[in-house]
């Protein structure tokens, strides 16, 4: 069976990684070794609930799903250094578990009620958030920041999929949205565990993620649906 999109985009996530794991370790004696071999285990244990996604995009005459996963290609090179070389620290990484947990609320709340610009707002709010904190601490949130602009740009992309299908697409983003927010506990763990690779000049996380073209209030603004209309919808395909 002719693998999907998701499935793709995972499938190209796990390559890089392998790829880069060796680069990577020699930089930095070692010590990234751990964090790779966690995103390479978290992308395979994604991979049956990618097909079962890229099945159900399957029944919509639409490019739901298609459209929302970026290309790995987009990605930085292994040897460019991190910006920043700091590390999170346990209080700062307590903090940042705060601000998504406040975000997963926001969050789930919008999908229950079908509000798809809402659930756009309270992320393009989250990612100004956590950019202030990356500045002012000088350290990289990468994965936080990759997962709040991927829900964000899922939750834009699917009002123009509604519209384009006459709400049918509504429920399978809403389950996206919702499957973003499940993984929020993981992101600042995996930030922290990164901070030990960018002390030795690793970029680690910060060049191994596609930028998304979802980063601000402006871009989340853009193309509201209809006052009313419900956007999004969390349940189970029928």
């Amino acid at each position: 069976m002719k693998r999907g999109a998701f499935q793709n985009h995972l499938t190209d996530a796990i390559a890089l990684n392998r790829a880069r794991r060796s680069f990577y370790a020699t930089k930095t004696g070692g010590r990234s070794h751990r964090l790779s071999g966690w995103l390479i285990g978290l992308e395979r244990l994604l991979v049956p609930a990618a097909r079962l996604v890229d099945r159900w995009a399957a029944r919509f005459d639409v490019p739901v799903v298609a459209e929302d996963v970026v290309s790995m290609e987009a990605v930085r090179p292994a040897a460019e250094p991190p910006r920043f070389r700091k590390r999170l620290t346990i209080g700062q990484r307590r903090r940042v578990a705060g601000l998504l947990r406040a975000w997963r609320r926001r969050l789930v709340r919008s999908v229950w009620r079908g509000e798809g610009v809402a659930a756009c707002r309270a992320t393009a709010a989250a990612l100004d958030a956590l950019a202030r904190r990356e500045a002012r601490w000088r350290v990289h949130l990468a994965m936080s920041r990759h997962l709040l602009e991927s829900a964000g740009y899922v939750a834009r992309r699917g009002l123009d999929h509604a519209r384009r299908s006459d709400g049918r697409t509504r429920r399978l983003t809403g389950t996206l949205v919702l499957g973003h927010a499940a993984l929020a506990p993981l992101a600042t763990h995996l930030d922290r565990e990164a901070g030990r690779s960018h002390r030795c000049g690793a970029g680690i996380l910060v060049n191994d993620l596609p930028a998304i073209p979802f980063s601000s209030k402006r871009n989340a603004a853009r193309r509201f649906a209809p006052r009313g209309e419900r956007e999004l919808s969390p349940a189970a395909p029928s």
